[in-house]
């Protein structure tokens, strides 16, 4: 709610250019704040590579800091190595 104005004033100069429709859902565009397109002429497998790795890797630091019979990672300290990974 806070950055509404000021996207709906994006959105409407881009709708008085004409340039709504090419421009909205990508990296430069008002929607490029909420998520992180990739640029054109990228190959989607690679992105879909690194996504799928990035969640693996995360995946694996969540479950190991959650594992209850792991003792090099103390509870207090999980947050925290989460948060890093």
């Amino acid at each position: 709610m806070q950055w509404k104005d000021h996207l709906v004033a994006a959105e409407n100069v881009l709708k008085a250019q004409g340039t709504y429709d090419t421009t909205m859902f990508t990296n430069v565009g008002p929607a490029g704040v909420f998520a992180l397109y990739p640029t054109p002429k990228v190959n989607l497998y690679r992105v879909l590579l690194n996504e799928f790795m990035s969640n693996f890797v995360l995946g694996l630091a969540i479950c190991g800091c959650r594992d209850p019979t792991n003792h090099f990672v103390p509870p207090a300290l999980a947050p925290w190595i989460i948060g890093f990974t």
